[in-house]
């Protein structure tokens, strides 16, 4: 009796729809940091993307990033604690730290409000946002003017991804 098997047996399917399985499940989560839009990103997304990239990097790592925005000139930098020679919770601020944005005439950050700068309410031009190793980072509200729109970048504490926003959000809304 001859038999003319055509199709795949239901094991075969199964252990490919599991290897399948296990495959997506490394991968998709580094789907998280791919960057689909390379050099040509506006500042405003590349201060979105720094700050999922910290917010991650400081939960593997188990160490404290800060991020340092200066509102006067547009610059936008990271320092660490272990990267910065000396100890304490604040890193000094070095003398020509690396700027990795740089927001422009045509992009503007207008402003940075957290719950510790509203109680200060002094005008610094100078924010520093704390992530820490622990999983959590500082509540902050970035404000920014790009291409005529108004944008409100919303960094939440426990939250993984910072979000954007039209307009300008403010911490009641």
């Amino acid at each position: 009796m001859i038999r003319n098997s055509r199709g795949f047996t239901l094991i075969e399917l199964v252990t490919v729809m599991a290897v399948m399985g296990i495959v997506l499940f490394f991968t998709l989560p580094r789907f998280d940091v791919f960057n689909p839009f390379g050099a040509s990103m506006t500042p405003t997304g590349k201060l979105v993307l720094l700050i999922e990239q910290l917010k991650s990097q400081s939960l593997e790592t188990r160490q404290d990033f800060f991020l340092n925005i200066d509102t006067a000139t547009g610059r936008v930098w990271v320092t660490s604690p272990t990267l910065a020679s000396g100890a304490g919770d604040m890193p000094k601020k070095p003398s020509s730290p690396e700027v990795l944005i740089l927001f422009s005439d045509d992009s503007s950050i207008e402003d940075v409000k957290t719950p510790l700068t509203e109680m200060d309410d002094d005008d610094d031009d100078e924010i520093t946002i704390r992530f820490s190793g622990h999983g959590y980072c500082n509540q902050a509200f970035i404000y920014i003017h790009e291409d005529g729109r108004d944008l409100t970048v919303t960094i939440e504490p426990f939250l993984p991804r910072a979000q954007l926003l039209a307009g300008h959000v403010f911490c009641g809304d």
